[in-house]
């Protein structure tokens, strides 16, 4: 990286939870699309963007842009797991206790705390 340069890491806001379909293929729902609009005025106007091959981390990015393409690098690939399914709170807890999140940026992207999705 060069110097004076930022690496800055985003969480794909809050997706819209479907039990039949398995995470890596969800999409952000309304308060995920309102949560990621949030964060724009954070990310400099000359960022390079990328996300991963999710809906979701494409759909964060394209919040953050006015350009409606975002470059996808399948190296950014997040964690794989089985598609298992539980109701959406026991969900959300079980993931924020696998990656507790600070409060403020849990609020900001309507996570209980966690990393979701």
């Amino acid at each position: 990286m060069l110097p004076g340069t930022r690496l800055l890491l985003v969480r794909h806001a809050m997706p819209h939870i479907e039990p039949d379909i398995p995470a890596e293929d969800w999409h952000l729902g309304a308060e995920g699309l309102a949560a990621a609009r949030l964060l724009a005025p954070r990310i400099p106007a000359a960022a390079h963007l990328v996300a991963s091959t999710e809906p979701k981390a494409q759909e964060t990015l394209r919040q953050l842009t006015e350009s409606p393409v975002v470059q996808v690098d399948a190296n950014f690939a997040e964690v794989r797991r089985p598609h298992e399914w539980s109701d959406p709170d026991t969900y959300r807890a079980t993931a924020a206790a696998r990656c507790p999140l600070p409060a403020d940026l849990a609020r900001l992207f309507g996570s209980p705390g966690g990393c979701v999705g």
